[in-house]
Protein backbone atom coordinates (compact mmCIF):
# COMPACT_ATOMS: atom_id res chain seq x y z
CA UNK A 1 0.00 0.00 0.00
CA UNK A 2 0.84 3.52 -0.58
CA UNK A 3 1.92 5.47 2.42
CA UNK A 4 -0.67 7.71 3.99
CA UNK A 5 0.61 11.28 5.01
CA UNK A 6 -0.58 14.76 6.74
CA UNK A 7 1.02 17.49 4.93
CA UNK A 8 1.11 20.77 7.00
CA UNK A 9 1.53 23.70 5.03
CA UNK A 10 2.98 26.58 7.30
CA UNK A 11 3.55 29.82 6.77
CA UNK A 12 2.33 33.84 7.00
CA UNK A 13 -0.85 35.03 4.80
CA UNK A 14 0.36 35.32 0.97
CA UNK A 15 3.41 32.73 1.52
CA UNK A 16 1.94 30.85 -1.78
CA UNK A 17 0.15 28.28 1.09
CA UNK A 18 -2.68 27.96 -0.80
CA UNK A 19 -1.25 27.88 -4.61
CA UNK A 20 0.97 24.74 -3.19
CA UNK A 21 -2.15 22.94 -1.80
CA UNK A 22 -3.94 23.69 -4.60
CA UNK A 23 -1.09 22.54 -6.91
CA UNK A 24 -0.86 19.23 -4.67
CA UNK A 25 -4.16 18.10 -5.34
CA UNK A 26 -4.86 18.81 -8.90
CA UNK A 27 -1.31 16.66 -9.18
CA UNK A 28 -3.10 13.47 -7.95
CA UNK A 29 -6.89 14.87 -6.80
CA UNK A 30 -7.97 11.09 -6.52
CA UNK A 31 -5.21 10.51 -3.74
CA UNK A 32 -4.91 13.87 -2.18
CA UNK A 33 -7.31 16.59 -0.73
CA UNK A 34 -6.80 19.63 0.60
CA UNK A 35 -8.70 21.75 3.68
CA UNK A 36 -8.07 25.42 4.00
CA UNK A 37 -8.37 27.39 7.29
CA UNK A 38 -9.80 30.62 5.50
CA UNK A 39 -12.72 28.24 3.87
CA UNK A 40 -13.35 26.07 7.38
CA UNK A 41 -13.14 29.47 9.17
CA UNK A 42 -16.37 30.99 6.99
CA UNK A 43 -18.14 27.35 6.96
CA UNK A 44 -18.18 27.97 10.63
CA UNK A 45 -19.41 31.58 10.42
CA UNK A 46 -16.24 32.70 11.90
CA UNK A 47 -15.60 35.16 9.04
CA UNK A 48 -13.13 38.45 9.73
CA UNK A 49 -15.11 41.40 8.12
CA UNK A 50 -16.72 43.28 11.00
CA UNK A 51 -15.81 40.53 13.92
CA UNK A 52 -12.50 40.45 15.05
CA UNK A 53 -8.54 41.53 13.38
CA UNK A 54 -6.26 38.62 13.24
CA UNK A 55 -4.90 39.31 16.52
CA UNK A 56 -2.53 36.92 17.96
CA UNK A 57 -1.89 38.90 21.22
CA UNK A 58 -6.02 38.49 21.65
CA UNK A 59 -6.64 35.56 23.90
CA UNK A 60 -10.53 35.71 22.29
CA UNK A 61 -8.94 35.50 18.25
CA UNK A 62 -6.64 32.25 19.53
CA UNK A 63 -9.32 30.58 21.95
CA UNK A 64 -12.55 31.19 20.18
CA UNK A 65 -11.51 31.67 16.37
CA UNK A 66 -8.58 30.12 15.57
CA UNK A 67 -8.78 27.35 17.58
CA UNK A 68 -12.01 26.43 16.69
CA UNK A 69 -10.88 26.69 13.23
CA UNK A 70 -7.64 24.38 13.54
CA UNK A 71 -10.05 21.66 15.72
CA UNK A 72 -11.86 21.29 12.91
CA UNK A 73 -9.36 20.90 10.69
CA UNK A 74 -7.88 18.18 12.25
CA UNK A 75 -11.32 16.48 12.41
CA UNK A 76 -11.80 16.73 8.92
CA UNK A 77 -8.08 15.59 8.57
CA UNK A 78 -9.26 12.58 10.30
CA UNK A 79 -12.35 11.95 8.35
CA UNK A 80 -11.00 12.47 4.84
CA UNK A 81 -7.80 10.21 5.72
CA UNK A 82 -10.33 7.15 5.50
CA UNK A 83 -11.05 8.41 1.86
CA UNK A 84 -7.40 9.68 0.42
CA UNK A 85 -3.57 9.01 1.19
CA UNK A 86 -2.92 12.28 1.38
CA UNK A 87 -4.45 15.37 3.20
CA UNK A 88 -2.65 18.81 2.90
CA UNK A 89 -3.42 21.10 5.74
CA UNK A 90 -3.27 25.23 4.73
CA UNK A 91 -3.34 27.12 7.54
CA UNK A 92 -0.43 29.22 9.16
CA UNK A 93 0.20 26.89 12.48
CA UNK A 94 1.97 29.96 13.90
CA UNK A 95 2.38 28.01 16.98
CA UNK A 96 3.52 24.65 18.07
CA UNK A 97 0.78 24.03 20.10
CA UNK A 98 -1.57 24.14 16.95
CA UNK A 99 0.62 21.47 15.28
CA UNK A 100 0.82 19.19 18.08
CA UNK A 101 -2.56 17.73 17.66
CA UNK A 102 -1.49 16.79 14.28
CA UNK A 103 1.37 14.57 15.35
CA UNK A 104 -0.92 13.11 17.83
CA UNK A 105 -3.53 12.17 15.59
CA UNK A 106 -0.52 11.26 12.82
CA UNK A 107 1.20 9.04 15.78
CA UNK A 108 -2.07 7.43 16.42
CA UNK A 109 -3.32 6.39 12.89
CA UNK A 110 0.68 5.83 11.48
CA UNK A 111 0.58 8.69 9.25
CA UNK A 112 3.83 10.43 7.77
CA UNK A 113 4.04 14.11 8.62
CA UNK A 114 5.49 16.23 6.41
CA UNK A 115 5.93 19.98 6.91
CA UNK A 116 6.94 22.65 4.27
CA UNK A 117 7.02 25.94 5.38
CA UNK A 118 5.95 28.62 3.03
CA UNK A 119 7.80 32.08 2.97
CA UNK A 120 7.70 35.06 0.86
CA UNK A 121 10.38 37.67 1.78
CA UNK A 122 9.49 39.88 -1.04
CA UNK A 123 7.59 42.66 1.18
CA UNK A 124 5.94 44.47 -2.21
CA UNK A 125 4.75 40.75 -3.45
CA UNK A 126 3.09 40.42 0.06
CA UNK A 127 1.46 43.24 -0.25
CA UNK A 128 0.27 43.10 -3.97
CA UNK A 129 -1.47 39.84 -3.01
CA UNK A 130 -3.21 41.51 -0.12
CA UNK A 131 -4.36 44.53 -2.12
CA UNK A 132 -5.36 41.66 -4.93
CA UNK A 133 -7.22 39.25 -1.94
CA UNK A 134 -9.50 42.85 -1.03
CA UNK A 135 -10.55 43.52 -4.52
CA UNK A 136 -12.44 40.19 -4.70
CA UNK A 137 -15.11 39.93 -2.24
CA UNK A 138 -15.71 36.51 -3.15
CA UNK A 139 -12.47 35.18 -3.00
CA UNK A 140 -12.55 32.91 -0.05
CA UNK A 141 -8.87 34.40 0.85
CA UNK A 142 -9.79 37.64 1.18
CA UNK A 143 -9.54 37.90 5.02
CA UNK A 144 -6.33 38.58 6.19
CA UNK A 145 -5.77 41.70 3.79
CA UNK A 146 -4.34 44.31 6.05
CA UNK A 147 -0.39 44.29 5.21
CA UNK A 148 0.29 45.10 9.63
CA UNK A 149 -1.69 41.90 10.89
CA UNK A 150 0.51 40.30 8.30
CA UNK A 151 3.53 42.26 9.91
CA UNK A 152 2.20 41.06 13.54
CA UNK A 153 2.02 37.33 12.77
CA UNK A 154 5.50 37.60 11.74
CA UNK A 155 6.58 39.10 14.83
CA UNK A 156 4.02 37.10 17.44
CA UNK A 157 4.22 33.51 15.76
CA UNK A 158 6.54 31.01 16.65
CA UNK A 159 7.88 29.20 13.45
CA UNK A 160 11.13 27.10 14.57
CA UNK A 161 13.19 25.57 11.81
CA UNK A 162 12.34 21.63 12.79
CA UNK A 163 9.61 20.73 15.74
CA UNK A 164 11.61 17.38 16.08
CA UNK A 165 14.30 19.47 17.45
CA UNK A 166 11.57 20.72 20.44
CA UNK A 167 11.57 18.78 24.08
CA UNK A 168 9.03 16.42 24.69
Amino acid sequence: PRPRALVILQGHTASGKSSLARALRDGDPAHVVALHSALVRKELGLCAQGQYRFDLKDPHFIREVSGRVYAELLARAAQHMEHYEVVVLDAAYNFYAQRVPVYTLAANQQLWVIGIRCDCPDAERVRARLESRKLDPADPFNEATDYETYRSTIELGELPPADGDRPS
